[in-house]
């Protein structure tokens, strides 16, 4: 549900990273002589200690520049020095485009836990920073290219050049 005002203990949370077990990074610009925020990543760590919830927002104007990928980085790093092993998340199910980045980013998507309907839960282990698997998954996604290039020149149709497979 929306919220019009956020209570006053939220807002103390919100605005009081300790960067420890709330830690949170900014983006901002300057525009016009006043500096603005123009992106935000932050996460909690959760009572197991191993755990942490994320979020990442990117002001409309600014998204498709690598942000959010920026941000992410830099929560994936911190959490891992912090002794932190997994971030997790919840993307609205119809959020195509935050579902995609997070696959892009090593993600895998699940909806069990409990979730609220129209929720999907992204999880990542922390143990590799984010270019890292950037390079795993741009190399599994080369593979998959050629892959179906070969099998769009042995098959017939080109529909049937789009099998699903996962490379082991």
């Amino acid at each position: 549900a929306a919220l019009n005002e956020l209570p006053a203990a939220t807002l103390q949370a919100l605005a009081c990273a300790d960067q420890r077990t709330h830690v949170a990074f900014v983006l901002s610009v300057e525009d016009g002589g006043v500096e603005r925020i123009v992106g935000e990543a932050r996460y909690a760590v959760a009572s197991d200690g191993e755990t942490a919830e994320f979020g990442i927002v990117i002001a409309d104007a600014f998204r498709g520049r690598g942000l959010a990928e920026r941000l992410l980085s830099a929560l994936i790093d911190a959490a891992r020095a912090a002794g932190v092993r997994w971030l997790v998340g919840e993307v609205l199910a119809d959020n195509a485009r935050m579902l995609a980045f997070m696959r892009r980013c090593g993600f895998e998507t699940t909806t069990r836990g409990g979730l609220a309907p129209g929720l999907v839960r992204v999880e990542r282990s922390v143990a590799l920073p984010l270019r890292a698997a950037h390079t795993a998954r741009s190399w599994t996604d080369a593979a998959r290219r050629r892959v179906r290039r070969l099998l769009a020149k042995l098959l017939p149709s080109p529909r049937a050049a789009e099998p699903a497979f996962e490379l082991f």
